[in-house]
């Protein structure tokens, strides 16, 4: 099959939505389906690959986290007109190209699918929730309506009222993880708690703050809590300079992005993972599923998606939202209980064996084969 991917971000860039888009596509194209993907770059490149193409274009300018490129109608037309796509799969939840794709299919004819993640687009910046209002309200109603199915990696969408009148296109596919890089390690450190994520003001929500806050009050309690963040963006000298005034500068290390490969090792050497997110925006985030891969559990809260993935008590520690007091509570329970922990840690690595980004490939080609009755 000939399939056009378009997708806001690719892996490094876009968190959550360029991994699973970076992950997908790769497994399409193992599928022997040849597959052109279209996405947003610091720079113009085209990158080819045996059965995949990717076409790299530098947006205008960014809007929050959504990359603007007022040319993209013009790409898609133009790729389009060169080849003859069975159909158009895009990515969001980030605005706009999406919704491009959705607009450029309606007008090519081609089937369009839409693999969507989040709960919902309200923010609690004002003006940022204005503006996502008027694109849920008048734009993004047109592209799920011109999707033919939605896919999801989270049960809780189900019940998202942002998704309530295409609830009957929905179609659960499971998450991801390379388990072929993301492995326990036979022995480890264990001497220090690890953060991973994203660092910008777009992506506030992952609740870095309360992190570090959580990190101020073990200190006041003399508890000896190292701790690494993982994660580029715009904010990072902010979080520092926040460390720094509270006194923590020397208990918080900032080591920026890392790759695949660096990620492992340092998820395999911690004592667990920490992702204090308070947003409805949080469904199925991939630093848990990594991390669960390594067999090392969690400490996160009751936000969203997340307790649809970490179940409290057996394979990780739930906290309510925005409390880095209970943050703080958690993460010394954790710190100390050495039976506690590796009881999660087993449990945490056997749900992982039910991730796989084969099988959301092929659920997601499963289901558009049916669809278009292939």
């Amino acid at each position: 099959m000939k399939i056009l991917v378009v997708s806001p971000y690719l892996y490094p860039q876009g968190s959550g939505v360029g991994r699973i888009a970076s992950c997908v596509i790769n497994e399409l194209a193992a599928m022997n389906n040849h597959v052109v993907v279209v996405s947003s770059a610091k720079k113009n490149k085209v990158i080819s690959i045996n059965n995949l193409k990717i076409i790299n274009r530098k947006p205008l300018f960014y809007f929050s986290n959504t990359p603007l490129r007022f040319r993209l109608f013009f790409d898609l037309t133009k790729i389009i007109k060169k080849n003859d796509f069975d159909f158009i799969l895009a990515f969001s939840p980030v605005p706009y190209y999406a919704d491009i794709a959705a607009i450029v299919s309606k007008i090519s004819k081609i089937p369009y699918f839409l693999s969507y993640n989040t709960f919902d687009t309200r923010r609690e910046k004002k003006f940022i929730n204005f503006i996502t209002f008027i694109h849920r309200n008048l734009i993004e109603r047109f592209t799920f309506l011109r999707a033919r199915r939605i896919f999801i990696n989270s049960k809780y969408l189900f019940t998202a009222n942002i998704l309530a009148k295409c609830n009957k296109k929905l179609s659960y596919v499971t998450t991801g993880i390379d388990k072929q890089l993301f492995k326990p390690a036979m022995a480890t450190k264990q001497d220090y708690i690890l953060y991973v994520g994203p660092l910008n003001s777009g992506q506030y929500w992952k609740g870095v703050n309360y992190l570090v806050q959580a990190i101020k009050i073990l200190s006041r309690q003399n508890i000896n809590v190292q701790l690494k963040i993982v994660g580029s963006g715009n904010r990072v000298e902010y979080y520092q300079l926040r460390s720094k005034k509270l006194g923590i500068e020397n208990v918080v290390e900032f080591l920026g992005y890392k790759s695949n490969e660096d990620l492992v090792y340092l998820y395999q050497n911690c004592k667990f993972l920490v992702l204090p997110s308070f947003d409805r925006a949080e469904l199925v985030p991939t630093a848990i599923t990594e991390a669960f891969a390594c067999q090392k559990t969690v400490v996160s809260t009751k936000c969203a998606g997340i307790p649809y993935l970490v179940q409290d008590g057996i394979d990780g520690l739930l906290v309510e939202p925005k409390n880095s007091t209970a943050l703080a509570v958690a993460i010394t329970k954790l710190w100390n209980d050495e039976k506690l922990r590796q009881s999660l840690e087993n449990n945490a690595f056997s749900k992982a064996s039910s991730f796989s980004w084969n099988q959301m490939a092929q659920d997601i080609i499963k289901e558009i084969k049916s669809n278009l009755k292939i």
